[in-house]
């Protein structure tokens, strides 16, 4: 199995559904159907859509959009690389297509934006949120309903709690805990 993963994240997608592992030189994909880990081979990504040798730093599966697998699973994958080039995979199709600037842009987010941490929650309308958080703390949050990135400013953070200025290196949600479970970033 690889050592420090720099991503992990759950899908739904397959049979069983599936965790997946990205460090900087390996992919492994757990299918608790087989309850073994397989390596995701380079040669699947770039046949898949994504560029060789794409090292993702954020990456996070939703239940929201549009399409479904085999199974009927809805949502996709997005990741995200340190240059915050970002390829959303859709499991109807089997792709990774590229998340563009302009279309980053027209979705709410600033030019340019680099996320470090990144994770889904079920809370909010409209089938949860996706959180996404710069080196500088700078936060934009998903809205489904809406189709767009809105900006989660200091005020709303301190207002829910977080200290002034914080920055996070991960997060991610559990559906563990009372009301529904939890986020947790640190």
């Amino acid at each position: 199995l690889c050592q420090y993963p720099n991503v992990a994240y759950y899908s739904q997608f397959g049979k069983g559904g599936r965790i997946h592992f990205w460090n900087s030189s390996m992919t492994y994909i757990y299918t608790p159907l087989k309850d073994k880990w397989i390596i995701y081979p380079e040669e699947n990504k770039t046949s898949q859509g994504l560029p060789a040798n794409f090292k993702p730093v954020v990456g996070y599966n939703h239940p929201f959009g549009n399409g479904s697998d085999e199974f009927g699973n809805k949502g996709r994958v997005q990741i995200w690389d340190i240059d915050g080039n970002a390829y959303t995979y859709q499991p109807w199709n089997n792709k990774w297509l590229f998340y563009n600037e302009s279309i980053k842009i027209r979705d709410g987010l600033p030019s340019g934006f680099k996320p470090v941490v990144g994770y889904y929650s079920p809370f909010g309308f409209g089938g949860g949120r996706i959180h996404i958080w710069d080196s500088s703390g700078v936060t934009y949050i998903y809205e489904p309903q809406n189709r767009r990135w809105i900006l989660y400013n200091e005020q709303n953070k301190t207002a829910q709690g977080l200290p002034a200025g914080f920055k996070p290196v991960v997060g991610y949600y559990s559906p563990f805990g009372r009301g529904g479970g939890r986020i947790h970033i640190w």
